[in-house]
Protein backbone atom coordinates (compact mmCIF):
# COMPACT_ATOMS: atom_id res chain seq x y z
CA UNK A 1 0.00 0.00 0.00
CA UNK A 2 1.23 3.52 -0.99
CA UNK A 3 1.79 5.83 1.71
CA UNK A 4 -1.46 8.48 1.92
CA UNK A 5 -1.39 11.63 3.41
CA UNK A 6 -4.50 12.68 4.83
CA UNK A 7 -5.14 15.62 7.28
CA UNK A 8 -1.34 16.00 8.11
CA UNK A 9 -1.22 12.76 8.99
CA UNK A 10 0.83 9.49 6.95
CA UNK A 11 -1.66 6.55 6.29
CA UNK A 12 0.91 3.20 6.30
CA UNK A 13 1.23 -0.12 7.49
CA UNK A 14 2.56 -0.84 10.82
CA UNK A 15 6.32 -1.22 11.08
CA UNK A 16 7.97 -4.10 12.88
CA UNK A 17 10.06 -2.04 15.86
CA UNK A 18 7.39 0.58 16.06
CA UNK A 19 6.13 -1.57 19.26
CA UNK A 20 6.19 0.98 21.62
CA UNK A 21 4.64 3.64 19.25
CA UNK A 22 1.66 1.52 19.60
CA UNK A 23 1.72 0.92 23.42
CA UNK A 24 1.90 4.58 23.65
CA UNK A 25 -1.51 4.98 21.52
CA UNK A 26 -2.97 1.94 23.62
CA UNK A 27 -2.06 3.57 27.10
CA UNK A 28 -3.39 6.96 26.67
CA UNK A 29 -6.46 5.64 26.94
CA UNK A 30 -6.15 3.21 29.99
CA UNK A 31 -6.02 4.85 33.88
CA UNK A 32 -2.86 2.69 35.02
CA UNK A 33 -5.00 1.97 37.97
CA UNK A 34 -7.87 -0.57 36.85
CA UNK A 35 -6.97 -1.28 33.56
CA UNK A 36 -3.42 -3.49 32.81
CA UNK A 37 -1.21 -1.52 30.56
CA UNK A 38 0.04 -3.11 27.61
CA UNK A 39 3.66 -3.46 27.12
CA UNK A 40 6.15 -3.78 24.63
CA UNK A 41 6.24 -8.12 24.80
CA UNK A 42 2.19 -7.72 24.64
CA UNK A 43 2.17 -6.26 21.24
CA UNK A 44 5.10 -7.93 19.86
CA UNK A 45 3.05 -11.20 20.31
CA UNK A 46 0.26 -9.65 18.50
CA UNK A 47 1.75 -8.90 15.92
CA UNK A 48 3.58 -11.87 14.89
CA UNK A 49 0.62 -13.76 15.65
CA UNK A 50 -0.54 -15.75 12.35
CA UNK A 51 -3.83 -14.17 11.91
CA UNK A 52 -2.88 -10.96 11.59
CA UNK A 53 -1.03 -10.02 8.23
CA UNK A 54 0.72 -6.42 8.89
CA UNK A 55 1.54 -6.05 5.51
CA UNK A 56 -2.00 -6.41 4.26
CA UNK A 57 -3.97 -6.00 7.29
CA UNK A 58 -3.37 -3.17 9.14
CA UNK A 59 -3.32 0.70 9.02
CA UNK A 60 -1.91 3.36 11.24
CA UNK A 61 -2.21 7.24 11.01
CA UNK A 62 1.29 8.50 12.10
CA UNK A 63 1.69 12.15 12.89
CA UNK A 64 4.91 14.54 11.76
CA UNK A 65 6.38 13.14 15.03
CA UNK A 66 6.46 9.40 13.76
CA UNK A 67 3.86 8.75 16.52
CA UNK A 68 0.79 6.60 16.12
CA UNK A 69 -2.66 8.79 16.58
CA UNK A 70 -5.24 6.13 15.10
CA UNK A 71 -4.77 2.69 13.79
CA UNK A 72 -7.17 -0.20 12.29
CA UNK A 73 -6.45 -3.57 11.86
CA UNK A 74 -8.26 -7.00 10.93
CA UNK A 75 -7.81 -10.38 12.31
CA UNK A 76 -9.05 -13.66 10.12
CA UNK A 77 -9.57 -17.02 11.82
CA UNK A 78 -9.29 -20.10 10.40
CA UNK A 79 -11.48 -22.96 9.35
CA UNK A 80 -14.00 -23.21 11.55
CA UNK A 81 -15.83 -26.30 13.11
CA UNK A 82 -19.82 -27.88 11.70
CA UNK A 83 -22.42 -25.38 13.14
CA UNK A 84 -19.92 -22.77 13.73
CA UNK A 85 -20.37 -18.66 12.03
CA UNK A 86 -17.13 -17.48 10.81
CA UNK A 87 -15.21 -14.42 12.51
CA UNK A 88 -13.38 -11.67 11.20
CA UNK A 89 -12.02 -9.25 13.98
CA UNK A 90 -11.70 -5.47 13.32
CA UNK A 91 -9.61 -3.95 16.05
CA UNK A 92 -9.17 0.34 15.85
CA UNK A 93 -8.35 3.18 18.23
CA UNK A 94 -8.42 6.74 18.19
CA UNK A 95 -6.16 8.54 20.43
CA UNK A 96 -7.99 9.90 23.26
CA UNK A 97 -6.58 13.71 22.98
CA UNK A 98 -7.86 13.73 19.04
CA UNK A 99 -11.46 12.46 19.76
CA UNK A 100 -12.82 15.55 19.50
CA UNK A 101 -12.50 16.92 15.91
CA UNK A 102 -10.74 13.78 13.83
CA UNK A 103 -13.25 10.94 14.05
CA UNK A 104 -12.99 11.05 10.24
CA UNK A 105 -9.49 9.87 10.63
CA UNK A 106 -10.43 7.10 12.09
CA UNK A 107 -13.58 6.54 10.18
CA UNK A 108 -11.03 6.32 6.81
CA UNK A 109 -9.21 3.89 8.65
CA UNK A 110 -12.31 1.56 9.92
CA UNK A 111 -13.48 2.03 5.88
CA UNK A 112 -9.96 0.68 4.86
CA UNK A 113 -10.23 -2.42 7.37
CA UNK A 114 -14.05 -2.78 6.91
CA UNK A 115 -13.04 -3.32 3.02
CA UNK A 116 -10.15 -6.07 3.78
CA UNK A 117 -12.47 -7.80 5.84
CA UNK A 118 -15.18 -8.23 2.96
CA UNK A 119 -12.55 -8.57 0.13
CA UNK A 120 -11.76 -11.90 1.58
CA UNK A 121 -13.04 -15.02 -0.06
CA UNK A 122 -16.53 -16.44 1.79
CA UNK A 123 -15.53 -19.65 1.01
CA UNK A 124 -17.52 -21.94 3.50
CA UNK A 125 -21.23 -21.36 1.97
CA UNK A 126 -24.26 -21.48 4.00
CA UNK A 127 -22.25 -19.95 6.98
CA UNK A 128 -22.61 -16.22 8.67
CA UNK A 129 -19.84 -14.33 8.43
CA UNK A 130 -18.90 -12.10 11.32
CA UNK A 131 -16.95 -9.13 12.15
CA UNK A 132 -16.39 -8.67 15.63
CA UNK A 133 -15.20 -5.66 17.24
CA UNK A 134 -14.68 -4.95 20.96
CA UNK A 135 -14.73 -1.79 23.38
CA UNK A 136 -13.78 -0.72 26.94
CA UNK A 137 -16.38 -1.86 29.25
CA UNK A 138 -15.98 2.24 31.01
CA UNK A 139 -15.38 3.83 26.95
CA UNK A 140 -18.72 5.30 26.29
CA UNK A 141 -17.27 7.07 23.77
CA UNK A 142 -16.25 3.95 21.90
CA UNK A 143 -19.43 1.86 22.49
CA UNK A 144 -21.58 4.86 20.66
CA UNK A 145 -18.85 4.77 17.59
CA UNK A 146 -19.41 1.37 17.19
CA UNK A 147 -23.07 1.17 17.52
CA UNK A 148 -23.59 4.08 15.13
CA UNK A 149 -21.40 1.87 12.36
CA UNK A 150 -24.52 -0.96 12.45
CA UNK A 151 -22.97 -3.29 15.36
CA UNK A 152 -24.79 -5.09 17.65
CA UNK A 153 -23.62 -5.65 21.41
CA UNK A 154 -23.45 -9.53 22.21
CA UNK A 155 -21.34 -9.64 25.31
CA UNK A 156 -19.77 -8.07 28.40
CA UNK A 157 -17.59 -9.15 30.37
CA UNK A 158 -16.26 -6.61 33.13
CA UNK A 159 -15.70 -5.93 36.76
CA UNK A 160 -17.92 -3.14 38.64
CA UNK A 161 -17.26 -1.51 42.21
CA UNK A 162 -18.90 0.25 44.88
CA UNK A 163 -16.56 1.74 47.36
CA UNK A 164 -19.09 3.64 49.41
CA UNK A 165 -20.78 1.40 50.93
CA UNK A 166 -21.84 3.69 53.81
CA UNK A 167 -24.42 5.17 51.54
CA UNK A 168 -26.13 1.90 50.43
CA UNK A 169 -29.39 0.78 52.80
CA UNK A 170 -29.85 -1.96 54.71
CA UNK A 171 -31.83 -4.69 52.95
CA UNK A 172 -35.85 -4.54 53.38
CA UNK A 173 -38.05 -7.03 53.85
CA UNK A 174 -39.93 -8.64 50.15
CA UNK A 175 -42.76 -10.35 50.09
CA UNK A 176 -43.40 -13.90 49.41
CA UNK A 177 -39.32 -14.66 49.82
CA UNK A 178 -36.79 -15.00 53.02
CA UNK A 179 -33.30 -14.56 53.25
CA UNK A 180 -31.35 -17.85 54.49
CA UNK A 181 -27.51 -18.22 55.20
CA UNK A 182 -26.12 -21.74 53.23
CA UNK A 183 -26.60 -25.03 54.60
CA UNK A 184 -25.07 -28.36 53.97
CA UNK A 185 -29.24 -29.91 53.53
CA UNK A 186 -29.61 -26.95 50.78
CA UNK A 187 -26.12 -27.57 49.05
CA UNK A 188 -27.43 -29.81 46.08
CA UNK A 189 -30.58 -27.62 45.25
CA UNK A 190 -27.92 -24.60 45.44
CA UNK A 191 -25.96 -26.53 42.63
CA UNK A 192 -29.26 -26.97 40.86
CA UNK A 193 -30.06 -23.43 41.10
CA UNK A 194 -26.58 -22.08 39.95
CA UNK A 195 -27.12 -24.07 36.65
CA UNK A 196 -30.66 -23.15 35.94
CA UNK A 197 -29.73 -19.57 36.90
CA UNK A 198 -27.59 -19.03 34.26
CA UNK A 199 -28.16 -21.75 31.75
CA UNK A 200 -29.18 -18.69 29.49
CA UNK A 201 -25.95 -17.00 29.23
CA UNK A 202 -24.12 -18.57 26.04
CA UNK A 203 -20.74 -18.54 27.77
CA UNK A 204 -22.03 -20.93 30.58
CA UNK A 205 -21.10 -24.20 30.88
CA UNK A 206 -23.27 -25.91 33.14
CA UNK A 207 -21.40 -27.87 36.23
CA UNK A 208 -21.84 -31.45 36.96
CA UNK A 209 -21.74 -32.27 41.17
CA UNK A 210 -18.21 -32.87 41.07
CA UNK A 211 -17.16 -29.86 39.83
CA UNK A 212 -19.81 -27.58 42.31
CA UNK A 213 -17.87 -29.41 45.35
CA UNK A 214 -14.04 -28.51 43.79
CA UNK A 215 -15.32 -25.06 42.79
CA UNK A 216 -16.83 -23.76 45.46
CA UNK A 217 -16.32 -25.85 48.17
CA UNK A 218 -12.11 -25.04 47.98
CA UNK A 219 -10.11 -23.81 50.76
CA UNK A 220 -11.08 -19.98 49.86
CA UNK A 221 -14.27 -19.92 49.69
CA UNK A 222 -16.42 -19.77 53.04
CA UNK A 223 -20.18 -20.39 52.65
CA UNK A 224 -21.05 -18.49 55.24
CA UNK A 225 -20.75 -15.59 53.19
CA UNK A 226 -23.28 -16.64 50.93
CA UNK A 227 -26.73 -15.68 50.81
CA UNK A 228 -30.30 -17.84 49.78
CA UNK A 229 -33.56 -16.10 48.11
CA UNK A 230 -36.07 -18.98 49.26
CA UNK A 231 -39.70 -18.92 48.01
CA UNK A 232 -41.75 -18.72 51.33
CA UNK A 233 -44.71 -20.76 49.30
CA UNK A 234 -42.56 -23.77 47.30
CA UNK A 235 -39.25 -23.42 50.00
CA UNK A 236 -37.73 -23.50 46.61
CA UNK A 237 -34.22 -21.10 46.07
CA UNK A 238 -35.12 -18.44 43.85
CA UNK A 239 -32.03 -16.59 43.96
CA UNK A 240 -28.35 -16.56 45.39
CA UNK A 241 -25.67 -14.56 46.13
CA UNK A 242 -22.42 -16.48 46.51
CA UNK A 243 -19.88 -14.43 48.57
CA UNK A 244 -16.39 -14.66 49.16
CA UNK A 245 -13.35 -11.96 50.80
CA UNK A 246 -9.77 -13.27 49.63
CA UNK A 247 -7.85 -12.29 51.73
CA UNK A 248 -4.58 -13.25 50.53
CA UNK A 249 -4.89 -10.93 47.61
CA UNK A 250 -6.34 -7.90 49.99
CA UNK A 251 -3.17 -8.18 52.33
CA UNK A 252 -1.37 -8.21 48.99
CA UNK A 253 -3.06 -5.18 47.62
CA UNK A 254 -3.52 -3.43 50.93
CA UNK A 255 -7.27 -3.06 49.92
CA UNK A 256 -10.31 -4.73 52.00
CA UNK A 257 -12.62 -5.79 48.77
CA UNK A 258 -15.44 -8.30 48.84
CA UNK A 259 -16.78 -9.98 46.19
CA UNK A 260 -19.79 -11.33 45.14
CA UNK A 261 -18.67 -14.20 43.16
CA UNK A 262 -22.44 -14.93 41.90
CA UNK A 263 -25.77 -13.02 41.93
CA UNK A 264 -28.62 -14.38 39.91
CA UNK A 265 -32.55 -15.11 40.34
CA UNK A 266 -33.82 -17.62 38.79
CA UNK A 267 -36.60 -17.19 35.66
CA UNK A 268 -39.51 -17.98 37.97
CA UNK A 269 -39.05 -14.60 39.93
CA UNK A 270 -37.19 -12.05 38.05
CA UNK A 271 -38.18 -8.99 38.49
CA UNK A 272 -39.79 -8.71 41.85
CA UNK A 273 -37.04 -7.14 43.53
CA UNK A 274 -35.28 -10.29 44.86
CA UNK A 275 -31.77 -9.30 43.14
CA UNK A 276 -31.70 -5.92 44.74
CA UNK A 277 -32.30 -8.13 48.18
CA UNK A 278 -29.45 -10.15 47.40
CA UNK A 279 -26.91 -7.46 46.50
CA UNK A 280 -28.09 -5.51 49.87
CA UNK A 281 -27.61 -8.20 51.88
CA UNK A 282 -24.07 -9.22 50.32
CA UNK A 283 -23.07 -5.66 51.36
CA UNK A 284 -24.15 -5.92 54.64
CA UNK A 285 -22.62 -8.76 55.74
CA UNK A 286 -19.10 -7.55 54.01
CA UNK A 287 -19.57 -4.56 55.80
CA UNK A 288 -19.97 -6.55 59.24
CA UNK A 289 -16.46 -8.18 57.81
CA UNK A 290 -14.61 -4.86 57.88
CA UNK A 291 -14.63 -4.30 54.08
CA UNK A 292 -15.02 -0.98 52.48
CA UNK A 293 -15.35 -1.87 48.77
CA UNK A 294 -17.70 -4.57 46.67
CA UNK A 295 -16.51 -6.06 43.62
CA UNK A 296 -18.82 -7.92 41.38
CA UNK A 297 -17.82 -10.13 38.15
CA UNK A 298 -20.19 -9.30 34.90
CA UNK A 299 -20.65 -12.09 32.15
CA UNK A 300 -23.09 -11.87 29.81
CA UNK A 301 -24.85 -11.92 26.46
CA UNK A 302 -27.89 -9.98 27.55
CA UNK A 303 -26.39 -6.92 27.13
CA UNK A 304 -29.26 -4.70 27.79
CA UNK A 305 -30.00 -5.28 31.39
CA UNK A 306 -26.73 -6.77 32.59
CA UNK A 307 -25.35 -3.62 34.60
CA UNK A 308 -28.86 -2.21 35.64
CA UNK A 309 -29.51 -3.51 39.13
CA UNK A 310 -25.97 -2.91 40.32
CA UNK A 311 -25.63 0.93 38.47
CA UNK A 312 -29.19 1.30 40.45
CA UNK A 313 -27.08 1.05 43.68
CA UNK A 314 -24.16 3.02 43.05
CA UNK A 315 -21.89 0.05 41.32
CA UNK A 316 -19.64 1.42 38.63
CA UNK A 317 -17.47 -0.24 35.65
CA UNK A 318 -13.89 -0.62 36.97
CA UNK A 319 -12.43 -2.25 34.00
CA UNK A 320 -13.47 -5.40 31.29
CA UNK A 321 -14.98 -4.95 27.67
CA UNK A 322 -17.77 -5.24 25.82
CA UNK A 323 -17.88 -7.63 22.37
CA UNK A 324 -19.99 -6.14 19.53
CA UNK A 325 -20.65 -7.82 16.12
CA UNK A 326 -21.77 -6.73 12.38
CA UNK A 327 -23.24 -9.40 9.87
CA UNK A 328 -20.90 -9.41 6.43
CA UNK A 329 -22.36 -11.59 4.11
CA UNK A 330 -25.71 -9.77 3.95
Amino acid sequence: MAQIILEDYTIRRYQPGEEQKMVDLVNAGRDGVWETLVTVDMIRDEWGDARLDLAHDTWAAVNENGDYIAVAEVWFEGPTSEGESVTRHIGFTLHPDHREGHTDLLEHLFSLALERARSRPHDEPGKKYYLRAWAAANDAWKHDWIRARGFEHVHIGCTMICDALETLPLPSAVEGIRIEPWSPERDQDLWLALNEGFKSEETFTPLTWAEWKNLYHSERMDPALWHLAVDVASNKIAGFALNEIDYEANEESGRLDGWVIDLTVLPEWRNQGFGTVLLLSAVQTFREAGMTAVKVGVDSTETENATTLYESLGFRVMQGSCTYRRLLNE
